[in-house]
Formats: structure tokens, C-alpha cells, sequence
């Protein structure tokens, strides 16, 4: 069809008008609000450039299930436009909550349930918001409901962005594999060579660990820099005596002397020595002294905020 005279075409400012002129046929002349762009609708599949248009939407949304009888019918049956036209209608919460419910194909008795309550007046009460017995939910029952429907919580309150529920920003944490004792430095020595369980008057807490370990590991709250920047002061590490000590394990020694260190260990060809991270750190590189004993392996740490 060929484009004719601009005067001959009716100009159509918003969503509602551009509807009623789709309907009256073709070669219908867009020009959306606020906007100096205009778009001339000659056949049924530049509908979706002009719901585009009206709306403000990429250029590249796929506007699918548009139903149509054929040009220059007066009659266009629109079975979905993407949804555009119904999201861009809903002004509350309620309006968002009935539109995701009734995507899942639920009615208001199922979202209860899915939510964990018994009844469905909850519901109805949140969709009829802004009305006469609506009411607004509260940031715990939204948060139940958009879970519940596989939507985001954010354009469920504010009709902002896409219903699609936001990817989370942290992983879900480890199992715990038990818990095991904190204690201090001085009873990591005179535990170095036990081979007795920790009891709960051992320790000064008992922390939940999600590193596999034996039943003699230990927690023990880093002191000093000598570690830095691996490990910060007041991180704590797990410590496993089971574990074998091999070359580049951070490990827990006790020195001939009674001193309690911790240090990677470097095992090489001029013979074994304890490495301090910090490369400030003095004396950064000792030679291990005969008869000291490696009190066990550090399995992972953590840092405690509060």
C-alpha cells in the first residue's frame, strides 16, 4: 500500500486512540505523545511497531499472539500484545497482584495457600486496594506474595521495571557440618598433641563450621598482622590436627619453646620453613626448629562482623 498524504491520515497521540485506529484500518498515522517520531501503519504486522511506539519500547520486543482479520477490516481482534497495553493499565498493587495471579492461572483461594494462609480474603482485601474493604499488604506479605507468584517484589510495589523477579544478589551459604570449639591460643598448645575430644567446658564458644573436619578440629580468632592481607586480626580459622601438613598449607605450630605460631608451611630441598604472608612481616621466612609440632591444618576461615 502506498503511503499517501500526510493530511489524509489521523494523527494518534496515545495508546487508546492508536487502538481505535487500528481498528478502522489501516494506513493510520502514529505520533505518540511527548514524541517527534511518527510511524504509518500500512500492514497488520506493524502493529507491533506501533504498540512499540506508544509505548516506548525497544524496537526489538517481540509482540506476539497479535490477532488480526486482515486489512482494511474494521474489525482487529488483539488476543495479546505482549502484554503492554493490560501492564502499562495497572496503577496499584492490587491491579500487579491480580495480573501475576492470574498469569499463573490461580485464583485467589491457591495464592493463599502458596503464601502459607488458610484463607483468601488476605487476598482479596490486597487486590481490591484503593477501594472501598481493600487494603494495603505489608512488606512481609509482599515479599510472600511475589515469591509465591515468581515475581519481582520491587515492580510488585511500584509497578517499576519488569515483573521478572531480580537475580539474587548473594548465594545460598554451606551446610554446617557441626560445630566446633573456640579457643585460645595457650589451650591450642596444651592441645597440640592431645588426642582427646574438646567438651563444652573446653571451649569459649562453640561456632557453627561448614567445612568438613574431624572430630579434634578447633576454631582458633587470629592475633597480630604476620598473616595479612590473607588473613585479618580477629578472622577465625578452623584447624583440623587430622589433616596431613603438606607444602603450602597454612598451619598452627608449637615451637620447642611453648610458642604458639601460625605460618604457611614451605617444605623445599634447603629444608622446611614457616612463611609469614605479610611482606612487611620481620624475619619474614624462619627455618622450623627441630622438634616442633605441627598442631594442625587450617581447613577455612571466616570473618566475624558483629
Amino acid at each position: 500500500m502506498n503511503i499517501q498524504d500526510v493530511d489524509d491520515h489521523l494523527r494518534v497521540v496515545d495508546s487508546r486512540r492508536a487502538v481505535a485506529a487500528l481498528i478502522a484500518g489501516p494506513s493510520t498515522l502514529v505520533e505518540p505523545a511527548g514524541s517527534c517520531s511518527r510511524l504509518l501503519l500500512r500492514e497488520a504486522s506493524n502493529f507491533s511497531e506501533v504498540l512499540n511506539s506508544v509505548h516506548g519500547l525497544d524496537s526489538k520486543t517481540e509482540h506476539k499472539n497479535i490477532a488480526y482479520r486482515g486489512i482494511g477490516q474494521r474489525e482487529t481482534a488483539f488476543a495479546n500484545n505482549a502484554q503492554c497495553v493490560e501492564l502499562g493499565r495497572m496503577t496499584t498493587v492490587g491491579d500487579r497482584i491480580r495480573w501475576a495471579r492470574k498469569q499463573k492461572g490461580w485464583n485467589q483461594q491457591v495464592l493463599a495457600e502458596a503464601c502459607g494462609w488458610e484463607h483468601q480474603s488476605r487476598i482479596s482485601g490486597y487486590e481490591r486496594m484503593g477501594t472501598p474493604g481493600g487494603r494495603e499488604p505489608s512488606f512481609e506479605d509482599l515479599a510472600a506474595i511475589a515469591a509465591a507468584l515468581g515475581v519481582s517484589q520491587s515492580w510488585l510495589a511500584t509497578g517499576e521495571g519488569s515483573p521478572k523477579p531480580e537475580a539474587p544478589s548473594v548465594a545460598p551459604g554451606p551446610t554446617i557440618k557441626g560445630r566446633l570449639p573456640l579457643i585460645s591460643w595457650v589451650q591450642a598448645g596444651d592441645w597440640c598433641e592431645a588426642v582427646d575430644i574438646f567438651e563444652p567446658g573446653d571451649a569459649e564458644d562453640w561456632l557453627p563450621c561448614p567445612f568438613e573436619h574431624s572430630d579434634n578440629a578447633y576454631c582458633l580468632a587470629v592475633v597480630g598482622q604476620s598473616m595479612a592481607p590473607d588473613y585479618r586480626e580477629g578472622e577465625i580459622i578452623a584447624v583440623d590436627p587430622a589433616v596431613d601438613p603438606r607444602h603450602g598449607h597454612d598451619v598452627v605450630c608449637r615451637t620447642p619453646d611453648g610458642t604458639v605460631t601460625f605460618k604457611r608451611l614451605q617444605i623445599t630441598p634447603e629444608g622446611t620453613y614457616l612463611l609469614a604472608l605479610n611482606p612487611d612481616w620481620p624475619e619474614r621466612m624462619i627455618k622450623v626448629p627441630p622438634n616442633t609440632h605441627i598442631c594442625g591444618v587450617v581447613i577455612g576461615s571466616w570473618m566475624r562482623r558483629c
